[in-house]
């Protein structure tokens, strides 16, 4: 069974009233890296009183990284809560296949920051520049003037999908990184496992894994760590296939 480990750190997220800039700031681990190492973008589309905009955006070796801030200009009565997870990105050698995020408390009621993580449909992707093009399908609202039908209403949710696309083309500047290939193998107690390829870029190390043998049934979590140059890197992986072997 495959298995990767991203190796970085995170913490829970909070949002407060401000600036949508200053909701960037307060998100911290691994989502304020769009921010923080990323180049402006500054793109902005409205649909249906909705403004989606690609603030900024970070690429190395390994990822993507989108900064997605969304404001709802009309102001509805009874929005509390928005998102822009729908995020949609390709290049000239394809999709990118989605990699996680983080959202914000809402800035007041109307609006939202957003970090959307992308892994490339290459690895590891070349330095350099690179044309993305992205689309947002839609986005969600939450909002709270509609109280559950009943009390036994599982299925219901105050979420609500609002269709658009939001559609913006831009270059990115691609930090790059170094991949290995090392063919490290290590067998304890029946369960062989084989590091195939690390790759480190300035802001992660992605560690891809293969775990073979006398695995454990159900859920696991393979924990492990990284040493370079005095520095010790820890990670957990979570077991994702429906048979429990996989991370």
């Amino acid at each position: 069974v495959a298995l990767l480990g991203l190796v970085a750190a995170a913490v829970a997220l909070s949002g407060a009233n401000g600036s949508l800039q200053a909701l960037y700031f307060l998100l911290a681990g691994p989502f304020d890296t769009p921010w923080h190492r990323g180049t402006e973008v500054g793109l902005s589309q409205t649909v249906d009183g909705y403004t989606v905009t690609i603030d900024r955006a970070y690429a190395d070796a390994t990822r993507l990284a989108l900064a997605i801030s969304v404001v709802d200009e009309r102001q509805r009565a009874g929005v509390t809560q928005l998102m822009a997870f729908s995020t949609v990105v390709t290049d000239a050698a394809g999709e990118y296949t989605s990699g996680g995020g983080a959202v914000s408390r809402p800035d007041g009621a109307y609006a939202a920051v957003n970090v959307a993580w992308k892994q490339p449909p290459i690895l590891p992707l070349p330095s350099g520049p690179r044309e993305l093009h992205v689309v947002l399908p839609f986005i969600m609202v939450r909002g709270d003037a509609t109280p559950p039908p009943d009390a036994d209403a599982i299925e219901w949710t105050p979420w609500v999908r609002v269709p658009g696309p939001w559609t913006f083309d831009f270059e990115i500047d691609v930090d790059g990184g170094t991949a290995i290939e090392p063919s490290a193998v290590a067998e304890t107690d029946g369960i062989r496992v084989t590091v195939p390829r690390l790759i480190a870029a300035s802001s992660v190390v992605r560690i891809e894994m293969r775990i073979d043998g006398d695995l454990p049934v159900g859920a696991w979590s393979p924990i492990g760590e990284v040493r370079h140059d005095g520095r010790t890197l820890r990670f957990a992986l979570l077991s994702m296939e429906p048979d429990g072997s996989g991370v």
